[in-house]
């Protein structure tokens, strides 16, 4: 039998210190490593991008996520207070 409690705990250790997300396009959950990310963006709708590096022209590069902007700061907040 599949020790739920201890599982659900596992993958709360595995996810510290990273961000669920959605990702735009593809609608693909992703786990994003806070160390990794730079800024974190409103876009004109109201969700997200996540700043994870610049490219040799200094375009930015990351995620548009599905998830609102307002959403992820509260999450993140939650995890930082």
């Amino acid at each position: 039998m599949i020790d739920t409690e201890k599982m659900s705990k596992g993958v709360e250790d595995i996810c510290k210190g990273f961000v669920e997300v959605t990702e735009a396009t593809t609608g693909v959950k992703v786990c994003l490593p806070l160390n990794k990310i730079l800024s974190i963006s409103s876009c004109k709708d109201g969700t997200c991008f996540f700043e994870t590096g610049v490219d040799n022209k200094g375009n930015s590069t990351g995620v548009f996520t599905k998830e609102y902007y307002s959403d992820i700061i509260l999450r993140l907040l939650k995890v930082i207070l």
